[in-house]
Formats: C-alpha cells, structure tokens, sequence
C-alpha cells in the first residue's frame, strides 16, 4: 500500500527469477527473524516486501520453488 487509496499490485512469473536475496536492518531483527525480501527478476523489476516473519525460510521456499520448476521443464 501506498495510502489509502493508492495500491501497487505487481506480480512475476517463477520462471523469470533470477535471485532472491534478504536483508536484516538491525540486531532485533536478525534475532526475531524477520526483514526485507528482494526478488530479482529478468528484465522486468525488483520486488520488494518489508517486515516479512521468517524471511530466511521465505527465501528459501522460492528457491526451492523456482529450482523444481526449473527441473520439470527439462
């Protein structure tokens, strides 16, 4: 959201990410677990989500996603 009335709606396709990284703004947030998810995608834009619980495990989820999809088009 970017106001009460003014949303950005984004989406990509799995087969477009080309990395997925994650940042921890201070020591709180490193111990609780949560931070900033970048999603990285060919040609088009990055996509930014703040203040996501697990970010780590997040992260992981759509690396592991993105390499089966991957492996079954072959």
């Amino acid at each position: 959201h970017k106001g009460l009335f003014n949303r950005e709606v984004s989406e990509f396709m799995i087969d477009r990410i080309e990395d997925v990284t994650t940042h921890n703004p201070n020591f709180m947030s490193l111990s609780l677990k949560y931070g900033t998810l970048e999603v990285h995608t060919a040609g088009e834009k990055t996509f930014v989500a703040h203040d996501i619980p697990n970010v780590k495990e997040m992260k992981d989820i759509i690396i592991k996603i993105k390499m089966n999809e991957k492996s079954t088009n072959r």
